[in-house]
């Protein structure tokens, strides 16, 4: 079960998605390293180039102990953040890009939808709670060469960045229906209540 996203993270409504003259941006926000997908995403940024040579990464998130970062061309690290500083840099993202090879339930990428910006996951942990949600690009792993995986992690980002007609206004709604606090506090009170009913003679 989710954490409950509080009322101040959701964007408010009818604000427009920041636009960005020079090229996308790109946000990873976590442990910068193997687990999070951090080199996929490193080695599907020379694509990203390719087509959009003014376009950015931001990289949020400590380094994890023993992993070498390399340094590339528009890659920006600016290490640990505060979550409102994180918020801002969500909110003013082309996307969230979070290629991890293991998580649960990342809240990062709850956030980034409740700021009404599109993100990029692969299909690990509880990927399934996202399957439908507007804006979201979700990349199949399973079985698949490495190659293969950064190959679509690069073609997500790419389609996010050519897309004209996305609404940020229904992913922020999306969220609120899924992830808001009297949302998940119902939930909770409904397995409590069940607990309860199963446990009694």
């Amino acid at each position: 079960m989710a954490n409950p996203v509080d009322e101040m993270t959701f964007r408010s409504a009818g604000i427009q998605a920041q636009q960005h003259d020079s090229g996308p941006v790109f946000l990873f926000a976590g442990e910068v390293g193997h687990r999070k997908g951090h080199d996929r995403l490193a080695k599907a940024w020379d694509t990203i180039l390719d087509q959009y040579p003014d376009a950015k990464l931001r990289v949020a998130g400590p380094v994890a102990n023993g992993y070498k970062v390399t340094s590339q061309r528009n890659v920006e690290y600016l290490g640990n953040l505060s979550r409102d500083e994180l918020l801002g840099e969500m909110s003013t993202a082309t996307a969230v890009v979070l290629p991890s090879r293991a998580e649960v339930l990342p809240m990062v990428l709850i956030e980034s939808h409740a700021q009404g910006t599109p993100t990029v996951y692969t299909k690990v942990g509880e990927w399934s709670e996202f399957d439908g949600a507007p804006g979201i690009r979700l990349i199949d792993t399973s079985g698949l060469p490495e190659r293969d995986i950064i190959a679509s992690i690069a073609d997500a980002m790419l389609d996010i960045a050519t897309a004209t007609n996305f609404n940020p206004d229904a992913l922020v709604d999306w969220t609120r229906r899924k992830f808001s606090a009297p949302v998940v506090t119902e939930q909770l009170n409904s397995a409590y209540r069940d607990a309860i009913g199963r446990t009694r003679p």
